[in-house]
């Protein structure tokens, strides 16, 4: 999707935030608000081509949008919508407001679309909506596409709203562990140094480390950032080939019918840029700064403050202070 990398994109996100929090200059801050701001940018790169600017008004709208959607839908009223929205929609409450946010996010992304389409160059994609544009004009003449616009704007609107809270909470809980365990800070800290030193982190440095690789992994089975996971049925009969699945049937009835080979395997999307995404903040974040508590280890909780669609780690601050470049 254009001439830059995924890994580039992540790059400049990571380069640009740790710019940021040099600026803090050891006072105690609340990550969150960087963790968000940069794993959003991250896929706004890859699917609109560029990256916002933190000040910008509308992006900071698209980001509110998106945390207040996992806010609600990981309370009790959100969990009643998931389960009965037939019932809910009927009854007032904060759930109200998903729909809200859904218009703002997917107004935001048909403009985007629209403005792509007026300056489309087939033989140079800039982004995931031009690639998608291209593919558009391909199949334009067969029957059974699957590639039309409201597609287009709902797979970078689950994109979105996949990416930005499931890796910005599991950053959130990596960080709250390292001052947990700081044992395991300093060790994860010394592969670092090791492996990578001083020039900027790759992702292909993990196969040298697997500390940092077991320690992300770890926090990714710890935190459980979406323990319910997502929804699936089907909402209409559907054909596939010669296959036709009934309205409601779920993972377990097409796991019976073993068309593995139609549906494919049932993991993320997204799982590797999400993987390379965390390896190459954590790794740039430590490799500049030291993470320092302003609690005891022991007095740190780890308990999760919303638990329903997402795991959300608690509140909490640090300061970092610039580690030695000798």
């Amino acid at each position: 999707m254009g001439k830059r990398s995924i890994e580039e994109r992540i790059k400049e996100e990571a380069e640009y935030v740790i710019e940021l929090l040099r600026k803090t200059n050891g006072s105690p801050i609340d990550p969150k608000h960087h963790l968000h701001y940069s794993v959003c940018n991250v896929m706004c790169s890859v699917m609109f081509g560029k990256r916002f600017d933190y000040q910008d008004e509308e992006y900071q709208n698209l980001i509110h949008c998106l945390l207040d959607s996992f806010r609600i839908m990981s309370n009790p009223w959100g969990l009643m919508y998931n389960i009965y929205p037939g019932f809910m929609k009927y009854i007032p409450g904060p759930h109200k407001q998903l729909m809200k946010n859904y218009t703002f996010i997917t107004d935001l992304i048909r403009k985007r679309v629209e403005n792509n389409i007026k300056s489309l160059d087939s033989d140079n994609p800039r982004d995931y909506i031009d690639c998608f544009l291209i593919k558009m004009e391909k199949e334009q003449k067969k029957s059974a596409t699957y590639y039309h616009h409201n597609t287009l704007v709902m797979s970078i609107m689950m994109l979105l709203i996949g990416s930005t809270e499931t890796v910005s909470n599991t950053l959130g809980y990596l960080f709250l562990l390292l001052m947990k365990h700081p044992n395991v800070a300093e060790k994860v800290n010394k592969e670092i140094d090791d492996v990578i030193g001083h020039r900027p982190p790759n992702y292909e440095d993990r196969h040298k480390m697997p500390y940092t690789e077991a320690f992300i992994h770890e926090v990714q089975r710890f935190a459980d950032v979406v323990p319910m996971s997502l929804p699936h049925e089907l909402t209409k009969d559907t054909q596939i080939r010669n296959y036709t699945f009934r309205k409601a049937s779920d993972r377990q009835v097409l796991e019976r019918r073993q068309v593995n080979a139609l549906t494919g395997k049932r993991s993320c999307p997204g799982m590797s840029l999400a993987l390379m995404e965390i390896f190459l903040f954590v790794t740039t974040m430590l490799q500049n700064f030291t993470i320092k508590s302003l609690v005891s280890p022991e007095d740190i909780s780890i308990d999760p403050v919303g638990v329903g669609l997402a795991h959300i780690p608690p509140n909490y601050e640090f300061c970092l202070l610039p580690r030695s470049q000798e």
